[in-house]
């Protein structure tokens, strides 16, 4: 909910996310070892991860079956190294 700007924006959101399904990480500290690993993956490639957030939304994605949604470089870069990472780019 970075970026809403108001105390209401902030309710409103928040109320919205409520309805929203929400995915955990599956596999506990290994999950977070996996995204580690995905990591040190694509900087062997050369390909540079900007944000670890990334990774744990991308394990997710993976764990659970997922296709992920997204307009940001790091989850091409992601797919291109992770093959069981389905991605849609918008």
């Amino acid at each position: 909910m970075q970026g809403v700007k108001t105390p209401a924006e902030f309710s409103l959101f928040k109320v919205y996310l409520e309805t929203q399904r929400i995915y955990d990480l599956m596999q506990g500290l290994d999950s977070f070892a996996a995204a580690a690993r995905m990591f040190f993956d694509c900087q062997k490639a050369g390909l540079t991860i900007r944000r670890g957030a990334d990774l744990l939304i991308a394990q997710t994605a993976i764990e659970n079956k997922l296709s992920l949604l997204h307009s940001d470089r790091d989850f091409i870069h992601l797919a291109s190294i992770q093959k069981n990472l389905k991605c849609i780019e918008c």
